[in-house]
């Protein structure tokens, strides 16, 4: 069985922590690290020499002295803690490189269809041009979905004008009732 982030992402490969560090805009403490093969992430307490890790929240430097990992991500004032072996991509905002680094390795699979044929549109909606929407979506009477959106499944969105670039995720629920009720006379009436 594959391992959980190779089941649902797919894995681009090993690369050099050179190519790593052009990626995020990091620097190598030693350039002769560059051609060093990285194949995964992993948090610092599981890495091992296979894996570049990170180091952004000093509440994790313990872990990152006892760090099996062969390279870590981190600002320069924690160099001092880093083990022999490890080497260094240092960068001022290591979680933000992370995040880069870690796209690298992982890609999330492109939609096989535009609209999935299980999503119920209102034909007086309108869906922007290369907007995706997943299974069993519903998109309501005058919505409007800007373009380029990814409206995932088991999405409901009624009486809303959504912009350009949205990532919607599953299960969301947009422009439903939710301004409560006002009790009068014993009765509750909705707003």
């Amino acid at each position: 069985m594959p391992t959980p982030k190779r089941q649902f992402f797919h894995y681009t490969g090993a690369t050099t922590l050179g190519a790593l560090a052009e990626l995020c805009g990091g620097e190598l403490e030693d350039p002769s690290t560059a051609d060093w093969q990285i194949e995964d992430v992993a948090p610092l307490y599981r890495a091992d020499e296979n894996h570049i890790s990170f180091l952004d929240n000093p509440r994790y430097a313990d872990q990152l002295e006892e760090t099996q990992a062969g390279a870590c991500i981190l600002k320069e004032e924690y160099l001092d803690r880093l083990p022999d072996g490890t080497a260094a991509l240092i960068h001022e905002n290591p979680y933000y490189a992370y995040s880069l680094v870690s796209g690298a390795f992982y890609v999330a699979p492109e939609p096989v269809e535009r609209i999935h044929p299980t999503a119920q549109i209102d034909p007086t909606a309108v869906v922007g041009e290369g907007t995706m929407v997943g299974a069993y979506a519903v998109i309501g009477a005058n919505v409007v979905v800007g373009a380029n959106c990814q409206i995932a499944s088991n999405v409901a969105i009624t009486h809303a004008e959504i912009g350009d670039n949205v990532i919607i995720h599953p299960g969301v629920r947009i422009g439903q009732d939710g301004f409560g009720f006002a009790t009068h006379e014993g009765r509750h009436h909705k707003i």
